[in-house]
């Protein structure tokens, strides 16, 4: 894998002995079920009981992850009809939003810092938001990961705080967080006289075989130093267009299994509609996903 390359991968999962911190404890930290909660619990009563770590204060900074939205990488620009798939399908963005979980730091020396436990980003509404959060532990970090959507063991109904619901994935297809949301306007017969929606998650619904839209990314090849009361940044850039090429998402195509195709739908159904309910498009929007975040600057600010 090249410096600032992605590794994507569908059900990993950190080694638990390796985490040393949990940060920004809000609700949703709470809520989540098994080790990782214990963990947080222990580690929250030792630092009120102890006052810290080893007895003193412990050294540690901030870190801002900034996630920027791109097509072909150039600044997404929205609503508007210029946009072109290696398919050659025209068309727009009207809706981009997504959920993120299970955002890790990776320290030199292997060991885990866990950020975050879930936060949405949406390119018409928020833009390129600073997520900013406190008390990271001071030290040299060579990579960072997340997981794109959320872990299936985890993809339930109100897992996460009711901030979320906006994401909520419909309960008759298995029910739980959308990964995504990807829709707009395309050129069928004439411009824009179409539109498409292409939305991730968890498909787990009678007839149709399980998909899941999750994966987990890592970006490396940077090292930064935090020092006490020291800041870093963590600039990532998302490729729209990326979702639809290699493979390939053309949005005239037929589904390969047209007797999952619902009953409201036209003759035929197209990869340009229905997305939830085709587990072929799941498949390809998460196959598409390995060149679709890149690394733009990774810096100490102070």
């Amino acid at each position: 894998m090249q410096p600032g390359g992605v590794a994507v991968q569908a059900q990993r999962e950190p080694d638990r002995s390796e985490s040393i911190y949990i940060l920004g404890m809000g609700a949703h930290a709470f809520r989540r079920s098994g080790n990782r909660a214990v963990f947080a619990l222990v580690t929250l009563a030792c630092l009120l009981a102890c006052g810290g770590t080893g007895g003193g204060s412990r050294e540690e900074g901030a870190l801002t992850l900034v996630f920027r939205h791109q097509n072909d990488g150039a600044a997404l620009e929205i609503d508007q009809l210029i946009y072109q798939n290696e398919a050659g399908n025209q068309y727009s963005v009207e809706k981009f939003e997504y959920l993120i979980t299970d955002i890790w730091l990776i320290r030199e020396d292997g060991r885990i810092v866990e950020v975050a436990d879930a936060i949405q980003g949406n390119a018409v509404t928020l833009g390129a938001i600073d997520h900013p959060f406190e008390g990271v532990p001071a030290g040299r970090y060579t990579a960072i990961e997340f997981r794109w959507g959320i872990h299936p063991d985890r993809n339930r109904n109100f897992t996460l705080d009711s901030s979320f619901d906006n994401l909520l994935w419909p309960p008759n297809l298995g029910g739980g967080y959308h990964a995504m949301r990807f829709e707009g306007d395309w050129s069928l017969a004439a411009p824009g006289d179409s539109s498409f929606s292409l939305h991730s998650g968890y498909l787990r619904a009678a007839g149709r075989r399980e998909a899941d839209g999750s994966f987990v990314v890592r970006l490396d090849g940077f090292a930064i130093t935090l020092r006490d009361e020291g800041e870093i940044e963590i600039e990532i850039a998302i490729d729209v267009d990326r979702w639809m090429n290699d493979p390939l998402i053309d949005l005239t195509a037929e589904w390969a299994d047209q007797s999952i195709c619902p009953l409201a739908a036209p003759a035929t159904c197209t990869l340009a509609a229905f997305s939830m309910m085709n587990p072929e498009t799941q498949e390809l929007l998460r196959d598409n996903g390995d060149d679709v975040f890149s690394l733009l600057d990774a810096r100490s600010s102070r």
